[in-house]
């Protein structure tokens, strides 16, 4: 929202969903304008790593400044036939049961995604993200997977707390909107009691 002259080398957009809006007069516009804003100072050395699965901003990246950043997209839905004739510099996609890269010129398959640390289809996109976000940081693709086997994750974001007489009770007070929590129930194949409030 304030945003000046704040330039980051690598900026990411996971998604825009209606969060917050009564900061923004409850116009999901403006709140959408908000999150794109942090590309509002990146040049062409630049990186915007954006979800392309995302409509709302898929939508908008038709609209960005040509001198703007040089862009990176990452998608569960997408699998180029061949990576490296697409419009944007790097992808991070799904490939059957694999996260796979396509970041300076190089396709590589990362990792399985059964070995990732963070369970749910929501962190799958994180990982996704993150991953071609460090490659374009010239991270190597190691310490990349390794980073990603090892994340115990971050407080209150499916946080395991306790198992007590056969049922594990998990702490996800940071959805805080319905799609947050929505991510967060797909997470889970077995039963769940759900208390929730707001």
């Amino acid at each position: 929202d304030h945003i000046t002259s704040f330039q980051p080398r690598v900026a990411l957009l996971l998604n825009i969903t209606p969060d917050h809006l009564d900061r923004y007069d409850y116009n999901f516009d403006l709140y959408a304008e908000s999150k794109l804003s942090i590309s509002r100072n990146q040049k062409g050395t630049d990186a915007l790593v954006f979800n392309s699965d995302d409509p709302v901003i898929r939508e908008r990246m038709s609209v960005l400044r040509e001198d703007g950043p040089r862009l990176f997209t990452f998608s569960l839905e997408e699998v180029p036939e061949n990576a490296a004739e697409t419009a944007v510099e790097g992808r991070a996609y799904l490939d059957k049961n694999s996260l796979c890269l396509h970041v300076n010129k190089q396709n590589e398959k990362l990792m399985y995604v059964d070995e990732l640390a963070l369970r749910g289809r929501h962190n799958v996109y994180n990982s996704l993200a993150a991953a071609v976000a460090a490659r374009v940081m010239e991270v190597r693709s190691d310490v990349v997977r390794e980073s990603l086997k090892s994340f115990s994750g971050v407080p209150h974001r499916l946080e395991p707390i306790r198992e007590l007489d056969g049922v594990r009770y998990i702490n996800d007070s940071k959805a805080t909107n319905v799609n947050a929590l929505w991510f967060a129930l797909e997470s889970f194949s077995e039963s769940v009691v759900l208390i929730a409030g707001g």
